[in-house]
């Protein structure tokens, strides 16, 4: 989903979560905060490491909120762990 900020993409990616596969998780990760320290462990974590916001979706969906604002490393690691 593209738009510009305001326009309802998270509301609309949660309506289709839940008409298509409401029992299964629906995870928001808000990348503004992608310089944290932490946040690269937190949304892919380490290979075998669990926890990570990528586990917390699976067989739901992860919602990427403020995708422009997660640096190309970063994204690309994503990219191979999807």
């Amino acid at each position: 989903l593209q738009g510009e900020a305001g326009t309802g993409k998270r509301q609309i990616a949660e309506l289709l979560h839940n008409t298509l596969n409401p029992t299964a998780p629906f995870v928001r990760v808000d990348c503004s905060h992608a310089e944290d320290p932490d946040f690269r462990e937190q949304l892919i974590g380490e290979k075998g490491s669990g926890g990570s916001k990528v586990e917390e979706a699976k067989g739901g969906t992860l919602f990427l909120d403020n995708l422009p604002s997660l640096p190309l490393e970063l994204q690309q690691a994503l990219v191979g762990v999807l």
